[in-house]
């Protein structure tokens, strides 16, 4: 059963992939215009989302609160072969939001083919497109030893140069799935990631500073949505099928610079 479910995922992640590539591609409207430029934004601002994971237990990504605002470049490490971990159980917040920082970042030398390499306890075998979607899905049925709070899901979309090595651009992302238990952590992790997009959702004003665009948020009692032009993430409360807090996120990838 959950094998069907994250085969039907997987399908509307590539669903939600093509129409954004699309949307990305007309310049008939202001909307599309806009999404185009947050692309383009989040290239120049991914390097200093990081300075948002510091302060947890604030309300800084709340809709209608000050927003986070970006600061100086900051380096960002190379994702280490075994550094990401596969067991929630017990993570913390800022423990969890790293992971997702490592999650998303590319490498020089990083292909669809070794990107799983990077996790300590290894993915089945990836599904790998590189011609149309130019999507990587990895998958799990449970964490390290069995754990049952993981990333179930995780699906590159990134071009590939003739030697397999990832060409970030705008339109590169993450979609990631993680289950929760915890309610409290699940909503925590929520507006956290909430403040990475938002931070890569806007524009450079002529002053230098940077503005966000507010995002379309929706949050019923069992499930939330907050959307970025073209980047999103969601929350559903467990159901008859699924016993577990499932968050899923689409996210720029962030080029690593040492």
């Amino acid at each position: 059963m959950k094998r069907a479910r994250l085969f039907l995922l997987v399908l509307a992640i590539a669903a939600a992939v093509v129409l954004s590539a699309c949307g990305a591609e007309s310049t008939d409207s202001d909307d599309t215009t806009k999404s185009s430029e947050s692309g383009d934004k989040g290239n120049a601002t991914d390097k200093q989302a990081g300075t948002n994971e510091t302060t947890p237990g604030t309300n800084e990504t709340t809709p209608g609160a000050d927003e986070p605002t970006p600061t100086a470049s900051v380096s960002i490490n190379a994702t280490a072969k075994g550094s990401v971990f596969t067991d929630y159980n017990g993570k913390t917040v800022d423990e969890i939001v790293e992971n997702i920082q490592k999650i998303r970042t590319i490498d020089k030398d990083d292909t669809m083919e070794n990107y799983g390499e990077r996790f300590d306890y290894a993915p089945d075998t990836p599904s790998i497109e590189k011609q149309f979607t130019h999507n990587a899905t990895y998958y799990w049925q449970s964490g390290k030893d069995g754990a049952t709070e993981y990333v179930p899901l995780i699906t590159i979309h990134c071009r590939t140069g003739e030697d397999d090595k990832f060409q970030l651009d705008e339109g590169s992302s993450a979609s990631i799935m993680i289950e929760f238990k915890d309610k409290e952590t699940a909503m925590a992790v929520y507006d956290r990631v909430c403040a990475l997009l938002q931070a890569e959702h806007g524009e450079i004003k002529d002053d230098g500073t940077f503005e966000p665009w507010n995002p379309i948020d929706n949050r019923d009692d069992e499930s939330w949505q907050t959307v970025y032009g073209a980047r999103h993430i969601g929350l559903h409360w467990p159901s008859e099928t699924n016993d577990h807090y499932e968050m899923y996120t689409m996210i720029n990838l962030r080029a690593a610079t040492k």
